[in-house]
């Protein structure tokens, strides 16, 4: 029912022929294994390399075969798992979205903290060893070095030029070993960028949840959330049958010794009320979809109104909120039409 009454602020009450092209443009992005009767689609910044690993031992084509897969497409997980899973029709994958037996999975994330962990990865930092500004490089070559062309001159008039140097990591909020100079993106030239592009035209590691797997015209039942991925995966497997094969763990990639709350709040200091507003606007389906929050400078995004009363004997303000940067750990949501 929640899921519906968000659709339908989404699209309206047609969905005529919007289930047609929604399947025909997930069809190459989902992997299909039959035998367990499993649809998966990536998120990125979602868990879904460990996940692409997992699909690779649904497979159990044995340790010999897997050593080949990686030899013939080293540290590239989703062409791995493309072998084993290979790309459907949209008449076959229509065939699973009927299925009620079928197990329809995502995992999502906080959409702040997506956002900022993409920008992290891709963007702030070269994906390479070596310094991606001067050899090539896909993100900085296609995405990054166009950033900084249109948004540099306004970013240096904003935070002055010292703002650039190295013992300021560059601009960074956090030093990193492979921001190798200031070429690179910073984070409030990046959002300039999302805020000025078309949200169906962002990279897949950024583009809103809801456009990328098309929540709205396909039906997950399956919805575990990165932030509880640990104890929600562990069930999803045993509905799968499939606890000999996967082995689930979690991996944090937050090395810093602080929260992934904490880190998104250092990068939107930089970012003004209005920015972050625009933001949110593009990212509200996600945020009602998956039941996200967000609190930050006295600004509160889809978080529940307390309904006014007297405070529970022995508190003083049973109404204040301490969400600064909150999400509900829910357990695998089910979406029933």
């Amino acid at each position: 029912a929640h899921k519906n009454a968000v659709c339908y602020k989404i699209q309206g009450n047609s969905t005529k022929g919007k289930r047609e092209s929604a399947l025909k443009r997930i069809a190459w992005r989902v992997f299909v294994m039959k035998e367990y009767n499993f649809v998966f689609c990536p998120v990125f910044k979602a868990a879904s390399t460990n996940w692409m690993r997992n699909i690779i031992s649904l497979a159990n084509m044995g340790e010999k075969k897997e050593a080949n897969l990686e030899k013939r497409f080293f540290n590239q997980p989703n062409q791995q798992a493309r072998v084993v899973a290979p790309k459907l029709t949209a008449e076959k994958l229509q065939q699973y979205a009927e299925n009620i037996n079928a197990k329809k999975m995502l995992i999502v994330r906080h959409p702040f903290d997506r956002l900022v962990s993409a920008f992290r990865d891709k963007l702030e930092r070269c994906t390479t060893s070596f310094d991606c500004t001067k050899q090539e490089d896909l993100y900085y070559s296609r995405h990054g070095s166009k950033i900084v062309k249109k948004y540099r001159q306004l970013s240096e008039n904003k935070f002055g030029k010292e703002f650039f140097l190295e013992r300021n990591n560059f601009g960074a909020p956090f030093p990193s070993k492979q921001r190798f100079n200031s070429k690179l993106p910073t984070w409030w030239e990046f959002i300039q960028h999302v805020l000025k592009t078309r949200a169906d035209q962002y990279d897949e590691h950024y583009r809103p949840t809801y456009l990328f797997c098309t929540i709205c015209n396909f039906d997950f039942n399956y919805i575990i959330h990165y932030e509880n991925l640990e104890q929600e995966e562990k069930y999803f497997v045993e509905d799968l049958n499939a606890s000999d094969l996967i082995k689930t763990k979690w991996e944090n990639s937050n090395k810093m010794n602080i929260t992934n709350g904490e880190v998104v709040a250092e990068y939107f200091k930089l970012l003004t009320d209005k920015e972050i507003r625009q933001l949110y606007k593009i990212y509200e389906n996600d945020f009602l979809l998956f039941n996200y929050q967000f609190e930050f400078r006295g600004m509160q995004f889809n978080v529940p109104k307390l309904e006014p009363g007297p405070p529970p004997q022995g508190t003083n303000n049973s109404n204040q909120l301490s969400l600064n940067f909150s999400f509900v750990l829910v357990s695998i949501l089910i979406f029933l039409l």
